[in-house]
C-alpha cells in the first residue's frame, strides 16, 4: 500500500514523501529511504512503484523521499511560521540538504524502525540519533547496488 507522507523540516518546510508498506500502522522493523535527485519526484518516475512493491513483498518499507529541489518551483506553507514560501530548486540551497534528509530520518526513528537504509546519503552515518542510540543506518549505494558494514548511531 503507499501512504502519502508529510515530512517537516526545522526550518518549517513541508516535504511530501511516499511511504509504503504493508497497512497504515508499521509492522515491519526495517526502512529503506530512496532520496529523489534535482528535479527528480515521484510525478515524473514510476519506476519507484515497482521498488516498494518488490520491498514490501519482502517485509521492508520503503520511502521514495522528495526535498527541496524536487520540483523547479512549487507554493507551500511554512508550518513553523504560517506564511506562503516558494520552494524549489531555483533557489537551492544545498545547506539545506542535510536538513532534508534528516526529517525523513526523524520520521524513521519516530516510527521505531530498528533499521533505517539509506540510500547513498554521506550525512546518514555521521548523524545521532535523537529517539534510540541502537538504531542501525546502513548506506545503499546505487553505484555498487551493495550495503556497506553496519553503523550504529
Amino acid at each position: 500500500m503507499r501512504f502519502r507522507l508529510d515530512a517537516p523540516t526545522k526550518r518549517g518546510v513541508v516535504l511530501n514523501g511516499v511511504l509504503f508498506r504493508q497497512q497504515r500502522e508499521k509492522t515491519a522493523d526495517t526502512v529503506m529511504i530512496a532520496i529523489t535527485g534535482i528535479h527528480g519526484n515521484f510525478y515524473s518516475n514510476p519506476f519507484y512503484y515497482n521498488i516498494g512493491d518488490t520491498l514490501n513483498a519482502g517485509g521492508i518499507d520503503f520511502i521514495y523521499a522528495q526535498t527541496n529541489n524536487a520540483f523547479g518551483q512549487i507554493r507551500t506553507v511554512n508550518v513553523n511560521t504560517g506564511k506562503e514560501e516558494l520552494i524549489g530548486s531555483w533557489n537551492e540551497r544545498f545547506s539545506y540538504t542535510d536538513e532534508d534528509i534528516d526529517a525523513y530520518l526523524t520520521f524513521a526513528e519516530e516510527e521505531g524502525y530498528e533499521h533505517i537504509i539509506a540510500q547513498d546519503i554521506p550525512s546518514a552515518q555521521t548523524r545521532s540519533s535523537t529517539t534510540s542510540p541502537a538504531i542501525t543506518i546502513r548506506r545503499w549505494s546505487t553505484s555498487s547496488c551493495s550495503l556497506p558494514p553496519t553503523s550504529t548511531i
